[in-house]
């Protein structure tokens, strides 16, 4: 997985005439080698990293996360996402909303279902004091059938969901 993530942000790049350096700017890292690293896939980028290069380009971080998406299929969205204050909250509350919605899906079945160890990270996640890995993320995608602009991105409200400052 993310074997395309480097090259994908390389295609974006050069799409919109960006240096390195001024991507670097955007994205708010301080170093533009940086860039470099991640678009030759030697650093494997953050959660953070990713959402901010989805919104600075505005693609999908599915686009930007799945390798069965081909580079070259960049859809730009027709509308902006808001710039997330709590990811971590975010992506808790609607885990939460999809566990809930599985008839007795306790957190300790998704956990054996995700090959974690224990259900305290899965609580962790659900509270929002953890934020998972880029291929949690993805696992967890696929087996509520989502999005991964869904779980990072979109703040339409799910019945239930509330979500701390």
């Amino acid at each position: 997985m993310l074997q395309l993530f480097g090259a994908k942000v390389r295609f974006l790049r050069r799409q919109q005439q960006l240096t390195q350096k001024e991507l670097s700017r955007r994205l708010q890292i301080v170093r533009q080698s940086h860039i470099s690293l991640l678009e030759q896939m030697l650093r494997t980028p953050s959660l953070e990293v990713v959402i901010r290069v989805a919104n600075i380009f505005e693609v999908t971080t599915d686009y930007l996360l799945w390798d069965e998406i081909a580079v070259e299929a960049a859809v730009t969205q027709t509308t902006g996402w808001p710039i997330q204050q709590s990811v971590p909250q975010l992506f808790g509350a609607k885990l939460r909303h999809l566990r809930s919605q599985q008839k007795e899906l306790y957190q300790a079945d998704l956990a054996k279902r995700l090959s974690l160890r224990t259900q305290t990270y899965i609580s962790l996640l659900e509270t929002g004091d953890s934020l998972p890995s880029i291929d949690l993320v993805l696992e967890i995608a696929q087996y509520f059938s989502v999005t991964t602009d869904y779980l990072l991105r979109d703040t339409m409200l799910v019945e239930g969901i509330e979500i701390r400052s």
